[in-house]
């Protein structure tokens, strides 16, 4: 929907390969332009901006699957910082968030949570 708007000219397809093409260059050159100067920028040049893997990631649409990646990457550091907390700190966190669903579906239970959505429908 956003390369059809944006870029009219050109299939969905198309569109999408141009604006990821183009992210990849804008970030890139913000990255370029923090590096100092020397061996840095030509190594970020040659290994990530013209590296022929990281070219055809960028322009190939049927990478999506990538997209679940940040998350599971979320998932296992939020982990890591959970289980080095200890035990009590674990138990008690558990706890927290187990009184929290209780109280919700207490709250759902007896229509506590969700009556006024109802409501403001029926009004129109």
């Amino acid at each position: 929907w956003f390369t059809r708007k944006i870029f009219p000219f050109l299939s969905d397809l198309q569109g999408a390969v141009l604006l990821a093409v183009i992210l990849h260059l804008g970030f890139s050159a913000l990255i370029l332009n923090r590096l100092s100067p020397g061996w840095q920028r030509y190594l970020f040049t040659f290994i990530f901006i013209c590296n022929p893997l990281t070219l055809h990631l960028v322009t190939f649409p049927y990478y999506y699957c990538w997209q679940a990646f940040p998350s599971l990457l979320a998932i296992i550091i939020w982990g890591a910082i959970f289980f080095s907390t200890g035990t009590k700190m674990m138990l008690s966190g558990l706890t927290v968030i187990s009184l929290g669903l209780i109280a919700y579906f207490i709250a759902k239970k007896f229509k506590w949570i969700g009556a006024v959505i109802i409501e403001e429908r029926n009004k129109d």
